[in-house]
C-alpha cells in the first residue's frame, strides 16, 4: 500500500496565491513537501487546493511542474486533486482557475 497524505489550503485561496506569487515562496512550499514526504517516508505527496483564483492559473501549473521534478528526484509520487471542466477556460470561478498544462508521471 502506497501512503501519499492530502495536503489541502482549507479552501483558502489567498494561502495558495500568496505561496505561488515568487519563486522563493513556491521553492520553499516544494522544499516543505519533500522534506515532509522524506522524514515520515511517505511514497508522494497529494495536492488538494481549492478555491484558487483563476490568475493563478499558470503560477500553479509551474509549481506542480516543479514539485513533481522534486518529488520524482526522490523517487516519490505526486497527485493532484483538480476541479473538472467541461469547457475551457470554464463555465464559473473554480473550474476557469488552474488546470495542469502537462502531466507527468512516474517514480
Amino acid at each position: 500500500m502506497q501512503v501519499l497524505p492530502t495536503i489541502t489550503n482549507n479552501f483558502d485561496p489567498v494561502r495558495v496565491s500568496t505561496m505561488l506569487a515568487t519563486a522563493t515562496s513556491r521553492a520553499a512550499h516544494i522544499r516543505a513537501l519533500t522534506d515532509l514526504a522524506a522524514a515520515k517516508g511517505y511514497d508522494g505527496i497529494d495536492v488538494d487546493y481549492e478555491g484558487m483564483a483563476a490568475a493563478d492559473r499558470d503560477r500553479f501549473s509551474a509549481f506542480v511542474d516543479e514539485l513533481a521534478s522534486a518529488l520524482h528526484a526522490q523517487g516519490r509520487l505526486l497527485s493532484v486533486a483538480v476541479h473538472a471542466k467541461t469547457a475551457e477556460p470554464g463555465t464559473w470561478s473554480r473550474p476557469a482557475g488552474p488546470e495542469l498544462q502537462s502531466h507527468r508521471r512516474g517514480r
